[in-house]
């Protein structure tokens, strides 16, 4: 699946931005871009995504939530186009000149957090199958000593267990 540039980082600033103060910072003309051109950049060959976001990541930034407010049916008619198997990289039908003087002039607002609640779920551990797990784990790291500690339980799993351990623990035939 393509995945434009723009829309990685804009997408990423969404989800980073979600709950926090918005920055109100405007993009100095020497360091931004154009619409047309934020759609067509490509990372280069020394980009790293853990360094600092510039001018680019903020204005992608602000495109998606341009398009996502005022224009939610052309971004999810493009989503979806990019969802399509295709040779090529999906054309976008953004104005790029209507949306440079609108993402210059664009000043940030809070981006609130939905109301989520999650749906936790607990219950009692059954002890007799997490020691089963636990020998499980020493066994794979080839601590068949320690291994062999937790399978002393009554149980079916704890017998397979205590047989293979044997089986192949033994030495070899001559």
């Amino acid at each position: 699946m393509w995945r434009p540039f723009w829309l990685a980082e804009g997408a990423a600033e969404y989800v980073r931005k979600a709950g926090r103060a918005a920055d109100t910072k405007a993009v100095s003309e020497q360091e931004g871009f154009s619409a047309g051109d934020v759609v067509t950049i490509v990372p280069s060959a020394t980009y790293d995504d853990n360094d600092p976001g510039g001018a680019f990541r903020t204005e992608s930034y602000r495109l998606l939530r341009i398009l996502l407010d005022e224009k939610p049916d052309l971004i999810r008619q493009y989503l979806q186009s990019l969802r399509m198997e295709s040779e090529h990289a999906p054309v976008n039908d953004i104005d790029a000149q209507a949306m440079d003087s609108r993402l210059k002039s664009y000043v940030e607002t809070p981006l609130k957090m939905p109301p989520v609640t999650a749906a936790v779920k607990s219950s009692e551990a059954d002890m007799a199958r997490l020691a089963i797990h636990r020998g499980d784990l020493l066994l794979a790291t080839e601590r068949q000593a320690d291994a062999s500690r937790w399978y002393n339980a009554d149980s079916k799993d704890a017998r397979a267990a205590r047989a293979i351990i044997t089986r192949f623990s033994r030495p070899a035939a001559e």
